[in-house]
């Protein structure tokens, strides 16, 4: 009888356990001290209300005193939150690192917000809404902003609506022209698929049109899936093994909760059917973002499939910035920032953050060369 009892108060202890998992925040590990004197860290994951839903932003620095960078993942609905924390640590001595996960993706997708509330225009309201808050909860006149892929497009846009919020802004394999962008993906795919591709691969290509040059009206299904298909054969890494190791880090995430994990892929799905749509198609911003009142970072992947250099440099070329810089990361294709992440923050760290010192104008910062 005892050993019964015994056992089933270990089975029901295992249950709660296993409950209170699924169901618990997740943590991030503590900044517990800093080389700084009299210096306060933060590392914390924070529950948001922005957008009027819940929200998730991991928040981490050595000392809130330090300037502000808020970092706007892809996808749509691709959370970077872990990443960040393992490739750029190294930052958190320098800034105060904000990732936000936008409504829909990672620990911000809940299928109690409505479809209707994924909109390209709802994201810019909910990058402005987030800005205000971390200005005034750190106390910071400006932040710096970092967009990647999707949240490239919300970086420009933002920065072009709300310029008195920044100090600058990096993008990293920045969107400028998505239908182009499409049409050159094409392309390239087609032409390097010999090289690297199987016939079973060409084939399947070949099912969604990716010998089909976009003219006109875009496919997207098409669009869709071949996104898909470059990001499943880890095409938008230039090291063979970058799918593996970003998957593995977000997989073992202490951020991410099981709950978390399960419906990470499941966000992903959901924002890419909500947000790629014909208002995604219709991104230009040469004509929509051709003057910036904010210093700009392109930082660019040589060897990118999803955003080709060509389309981002004319935009850099044409772009009117107080101060524009385009530069290569030679070993890197659609995620420099965790490819070369010792480049990244060495750039962030000895040239981007001298913004915050003191304003452009003072500064007298001009256009740079191309690099």
């Amino acid at each position: 009888m005892r050993n019964k009892l015994l056992n089933n108060f270990f089975k029901l202890s295992i249950i709660l356990l296993a409950a209170l998992f699924i169901v618990s925040c997740g943590y991030t590990p503590k900044i517990r001290h800093s080389n700084l004197t009299n210096a306060k860290p933060v590392s914390e994951i924070k529950k948001l209300t922005i957008g009027g839903i819940e929200q998730w932003a991991l928040i981490r620095g050595e000392n809130i005193t330090n300037p502000v960078l808020l970092f706007l993942h892809g996808g749509p609905g691709t959370s970077e939150m872990p990443l960040l924390r393992h490739y750029n640590k190294d930052l958190e001595k320098y800034y105060t690192i904000v990732m936000w996960d936008q409504r829909g993706a990672g620990k911000s997708n809940s299928y109690s917000v409505p479809d209707s509330s994924f909109s390209l225009q709802q994201i810019l309201d909910d990058t402005h809404e987030i800005t205000n808050y971390l200005k005034q909860r750190f106390n910071q006149q400006k932040i710096f902003l970092a967009g990647h892929s999707w949240g490239s497009i919300l970086g420009i846009l933002t920065i072009k609506n709300y310029p008195e919020d920044y100090y600058a802004y990096i993008g990293l394999g920045q969107v400028v022209n998505a239908k182009k962008n499409l049409s050159l993906s094409y392309d390239t795919i087609n032409k390097l698929a010999g090289s690297w591709a199987t016939k079973k691969e060409i084939t399947h290509m070949a099912q969604f049109g990716l010998s089909r040059t976009i003219e006109g009206d875009v496919l997207l299904k098409d669009a869709i899936k071949m996104y898909s298909w470059i990001e499943r054969n880890a095409k938008i890494f230039y090291k063979k093994n970058g799918h593996y190791q970003l998957t593995k880090v977000t997989a073992l995430a202490p951020e991410f909760t099981f709950k978390d994990k399960i419906n990470y892929l499941a966000g992903t799905y959901r924002s890419k059917r909500l947000l790629w749509n014909d208002q995604f198609l219709s991104i230009n911003l040469n004509e929509t973002a051709s003057e910036l009142k904010v210093p700009v970072y392109f930082i660019q992947g040589k060897h990118d499939f999803i955003t080709c250099a060509d389309i981002t440099k004319e935009y850099y070329n044409s772009l009117t910035s107080p101060h524009k810089e385009f530069i290569v990361f030679e070993n890197s294709a659609h995620c420099p920032v965790f490819e070369e992440p010792k480049k990244f923050n060495a750039l962030l760290i000895d040239k981007i953050r001298k913004h915050s010192e003191t304003s452009p104008d003072e500064k007298g910062l001009i256009l740079s060369s191309v690099k």
